[in-house]
């Protein structure tokens, strides 16, 4: 995964008020060492320094920006948990006026959802979204929140009790609200090919069958495959459950023909 990033280097070698000058120069070239590695992304490498750094000088008015750059790091190796930590640390110590506090606020959510831990990422989405302004980081956030309670609801198994369904329907609706809202923003520029197929998936589950129809056959020829053969999966169930039999084994010939190694196809001849 390649995240685009702003590299706030000067926020490392521009910090006023060091105390202690030998500390200071003792901590230089490990910190410019970690700073070299981070700016050419060498993660494992620049993880691996900034660790170093703060184990080695705790007490250097430079750690908490090491732990940013550690954990931005750690983000980008897919070492989520232990991202999220880093994390944590650095707004255990950061000013609010630091511009990259609400950064350190959202990834500490983005790490849980690419953990896969839906139910944390929404605890921590809900009240950041509650004072983060419009723009690319509100969409962003918007999107892993719409993500997270599809998620929750995917992974839930499905009971008869009145209060699960009403908190089943409660999620699907909010993520669908998600959805839109992310794809009707002005100046979005990022892709939108996730929104769409989750829209698409809160109507399917929410029972809503024309637009859930409509949405996955919108996607069938989506560049991204996993979004393809999930919409060749799920626009298949969609005519069998219809009765359609010759639509759905059409739509499942395509998904096994085209992506034979997904789970989506696995599914298919499992059923």
């Amino acid at each position: 995964m390649q995240r685009s990033m702003i590299l706030l280097l000067l926020a490392i070698f521009g910090i006023a008020g060091i105390t202690g000058a030998v500390s200071a120069k003792e901590g230089d070239d490990l910190i410019a060492l970690a700073a070299d590695h981070y700016a050419q992304q060498r993660w494992e490498l620049a993880a691996s320094s900034f660790k170093s750094f703060l184990k080695q000088h705790p007490q250097d008015p430079r750690t908490n920006d090491a732990r940013f750059y550690c954990a931005e790091s750690l983000l980008q190796l897919g070492r989520y948990p232990e991202a999220a930590q880093k994390y944590e640390k650095f707004l255990d110590h950061a000013r609010k006026e630091d511009p990259r506090h609400m950064d350190a606020s959202l990834r500490v959510a983005e790490a849980a959802y690419l953990g896969a831990r839906h139910h944390q990422a929404i605890e921590r989405l809900e009240p950041f979204l509650e004072s983060a302004p419009e723009g690319p980081q509100r969409q962003l956030a918007e999107t892993y929140l719409a993500g997270s309670l599809l998620a929750v609801v995917e992974q839930t198994p499905e009971e008869a009790t009145a209060s699960n369904q009403k908190s089943r329907q409660e999620k699907l609706e909010q993520a669908r609200t998600l959805f839109s809202s992310v794809l009707k923003a002005e100046g979005n520029e990022k892709p939108t090919t996730t929104c769409r197929f989750g829209l698409a998936r809160c109507e399917d589950l929410l029972g809503n069958q024309t637009p859930a129809q409509q949405g996955y056959t919108a996607l069938l020829d989506d560049a991204e495959p996993q979004i393809a053969a999930q919409a060749h999966y799920y626009l298949g169930r969609l005519a069998f459950a219809q009765d359609d039999a010759s639509l759905a084994a059409a739509t499942w010939d395509a998904l096994l023909e085209q992506w034979p190694d997904t789970p989506w196809a696995e599914e298919v001849i499992g059923g």
